[in-house]
C-alpha cells in the first residue's frame, strides 16, 4: 500500500478539515515501512490512526475544496486501496487474509502433497495456493 501523509492530509482538506495532531499519523506511516508487517497489520496501523485518535477536525473558516480532478487523481492513484476498503465495508474480510476450511481428498494426493511439503519445506496450504494463484 503507497499512500503519503500528504495525500492523507489532502483528502481530508478535500472534506473540509484540517489536521489538529499529526503524531498518530506519523507513526502509522512509520509501520508502513516495517517489512516485517503484513499488509492487514499496516492497514490496522493506519486506520487506527485516524478512526481512534481522530487528528482531523473539521474547517469551519476558509473552507477548501478539493477539486474534482484532485479527487480523481487520488481515487486513480490508490484505486486498490479503495477498492479493498469498500470490499472489506461489504464482507468484512481482506482478501489477504487465510481462512482454514475443510477438504476430501484421496491419500494418493495427500501423500504427493506432504511429500512436496517435506521437500519444499512449505506447508501444504503455501503449495495449493502457488498453484491455484
Amino acid at each position: 500500500m503507497n499512500i503519503s501523509n500528504e495525500d492523507l492530509i489532502r483528502i481530508n482538506n478535500g472534506f473540509g478539515g484540517n489536521i489538529i495532531n499529526d503524531a498518530s499519523l506519523d507513526f502509522a506511516f512509520l509501520m508502513q515501512e516495517n517489512k516485517k508487517l503484513g499488509k492487514y497489520k499496516k492497514l490496522a496501523y493506519l486506520m487506527r490512526a485516524i478512526l481512534v485518535d481522530h487528528p482531523f477536525r473539521k474547517q469551519i473558516k476558509n473552507n477548501i475544496k478539493m477539486n474534482q480532478k484532485e479527487i480523481n487523481r487520488i481515487l486513480k492513484k490508490y484505486h486498490d486501496v479503495f477498492k479493498i476498503l469498500e470490499d472489506y465495508d461489504k464482507t468484512r474480510e481482506l482478501p489477504f487474509q487465510r481462512k482454514r476450511i475443510d477438504l476430501t481428498l484421496s491419500v494418493k494426493t495427500i501423500k504427493k502433497l506432504k511429500e512436496l511439503s517435506k521437500s519444499t519445506g512449505k506447508s501444504v496450504s503455501r503449495i495449493i495456493e502457488e498453484k491455484i494463484n
